[in-house]
């Protein structure tokens, strides 16, 4: 027997011959008025207890279906009869005589337990015949690349969830960042772009699965996001749970027309028990919350705290003052020595930005480097440091200074990524008269391996020019032996941490198997980070090339670089 609230909405469509249809929470249809009879020719009889898929064409008998399984997914606080809970999209349906009839129809749902119904209000907007010709489905309520469930929808039950919230009850919303997608879509073009969408999609669905199966929406570009709703206080352990699933779900590179792309999430939380809380604010402060952990290097799970606001604002104020260094001529180059270990001689510097603020005076690296990638006024510091690099060995050289080979400079993620690269590293040799040896292109191995296709290309691009090529970092990302194989690489750069924990004996055989492993690829080996003479030491036996860190020498100035030209310390 059928509950009075859903029984009155089929009594009062039937007296004003308006279509209407209900249907369970299996997708059967229980109600089909006066109205839906006269607009589609199929009497009442002849449609209770058929499948609703079953009255729509083939096309879209998918998204209909999973249009019913996101309705019965949502807790029945959130879809109901006023505002928040109607929404309205276009529904195609099969008339009896074959045509397609395109109805806009307003649907919501109704009741709770077995009386719980899917609703649907429509009217004609106009009808197709028999050709296979189908209108757009479920606009208002899916994202068409992913099959998740639009953003505007994902608003709506959000403040109905909000606005459900009682004592001892939960929500939360968790924001999912991949990283560089609009990168990685730009390089894959439009077709892959879409599949790796609908990847990842088909990933937190599975990760959602044994979640709690939470909303999930794609909110814009390689941004997702899920909901999260409970009758206790847990929702965001259950949120947070579900994140670290999301990371074990895209660890593994996506397979297309034969590349492997990575894709790092960054996940956000937040999390309420507030019935006066802004939604839209939940929505924000998960994001934000996910932008912290892009800063922090990507592939973490973080929840929202007010001081990421702070920083935020503290952020965009160092965005600001950042866009007018260059100009103001606030940045400067330092130089770290790059010492060979046989003897302790000076053979090349690595150049590195320093900014010096009229108002906030020094500005630690790690405070702007950051900002200026998220910005992508990196791309033209790192161009300016690259040309100051090049200008200041060709003074060097000129004023008989020094006698070292090259100066190292660090190309970012953004600048890689840049298709003007090449171009500009043969600007800077040809305006400093420096042959292409004098260069070293210094790329992390984390930026090498998000695409390592796309990084083949650009290496033996750089490497055609004739600069050397030097993996930073090398140890802490995951590179593939078979594309270390590959990339023509002269110099690996062990990583610091690897370095500063040698009293450690695992170390000091991952060291020990990076010196191997790169002298038999014939590659020259850098230690970054060197503090101690215990250290250096231990590096000169495993047989480490070259050097630099503090116990040789810090970051130098233009003048300090020419007086050290002969370093004995260690020797």
């Amino acid at each position: 027997m059928r509950r009075n609230g859903v029984g009155r909405l089929s009594q009062q469509a039937d007296a004003s011959q308006e279509a209407h249809l209900e249907a369970d929470v299996s997708g059967r249809l229980t109600e089909w008025s006066a109205g839906a009879e006269a607009l589609l020719g199929w009497t009442r009889e002849e449609m209770v207890g058929r499948s609703l898929v079953s009255v729509v064409p083939p096309r879209s008998a998918g998204p209909v279906q999973e249009g019913i399984e996101v309705l019965r997914s949502i807790p029945p606080e959130c879809p109901r009869t006023d505002v928040p809970g109607v929404f309205t999209v276009q529904l195609p349906l099969l008339a009896r005589d074959g045509s397609t009839v395109t109805s806009l129809a307003r649907v919501f749902a109704v009741g709770t337990g077995d009386s719980y119904r899917i609703c649907a209000d429509f009217t004609l907007v106009h009808s197709h015949p028999g050709d296979g010709t189908e209108p757009p489905v479920f606009d208002a309520l899916f994202d068409r690349r992913t099959g998740l469930v639009s953003c505007r929808f994902f608003e709506r039950c959000l403040r109905a969830a909000v606005g459900a919230l009682g004592r001892g009850s939960s929500l939360a919303v968790a924001a999912i960042t991949l990283e560089r997608f609009a990168v990685i879509n730009d390089a894959l073009g439009m077709e892959l772009g879409d599949l790796l969408l609908a990847e990842v999609a088909d990933r937190l669905r599975g990760a959602a699965r044994s979640s709690g199966s939470p909303l999930l929406a794609r909110r814009s570009g390689g941004q997702f996001l899920a909901l999260f709703q409970r009758q206790d206080d847990r929702a965001s352990q259950h949120a947070e749970a579900f994140a670290h699933r999301v990371l074990c779900a895209l660890a593994a590179p996506v397979v297309l027309a034969d590349r492997e792309i990575f894709v790092t999430p960054s996940v956000g939380v937040h999390a309420t028990e507030r019935a006066d809380e802004e939604p839209s604010m939940l929505v924000s402060n998960a994001a934000t919350a996910a932008y912290e952990c892009v800063r922090s290097g990507g592939g973490r799970v973080r929840a929202f705290d007010t001081s990421m606001r702070r920083e935020t604002v503290e952020r965009l104020a160092t965005e600001s003052a950042l866009h007018h260094a260059l100009e103001r001529d606030e940045l400067a180059c330092v130089f770290q020595p790059v010492v060979e270990m046989a003897g302790s001689s000076m053979v090349g510097v690595e150049a590195l930005v320093r900014w010096h603020h009229p108002v906030l005076g020094t500005v630690q690296p790690d405070r702007f480097i950051p900002v200026a990638e998220e910005s992508g006024l990196i791309v033209p510091i790192g161009a300016w440091v690259l040309e100051e690099a090049c200008r200041q060995l060709t003074m060097w050289r000129a004023r008989r200074r020094c006698t070292f080979r090259s100066v190292a400079v660090n190309l970012s993620a953004r600048q890689f990524d840049d298709p003007g690269l090449v171009n500009l590293v043969q600007r800077a040799l040809h305006r400093g008269r420096l042959p292409a040896t004098s260069l070293v292109c210094e790329i992390t191995e984390s930026t090498l391996m998000r695409d390592a296709e796309s990084s083949l290309g650009v290496l033996r691009a750089l490497k055609s020019v004739g600069v050397a090529i030097a993996i930073d970092d090398f140890g802490t990302g995951y590179s593939s032996l078979n594309y270390l194989r590959h990339f023509p690489v002269d110099m690996l750069k062990i990583d610091k941490c690897f370095v500063q924990s040698l009293r450690d004996p695992d170390s000091v055989k991952i060291v020990s198997a990076i010196v191997n492993l790169s002298h038999e690829l014939g590659m020259t080996v850098v230690a970054e980070g060197v503090e101690t003479d215990v250290q250096a030491r231990v590096l000169r036996r495993l047989g480490c090339d070259l050097a630099q860190g503090m116990w040789y020498a810090p970051p130098l100035d233009v003048a300090d670089v020419a007086r050290c030209q002969l370093l004995r310390r260690g020797a």
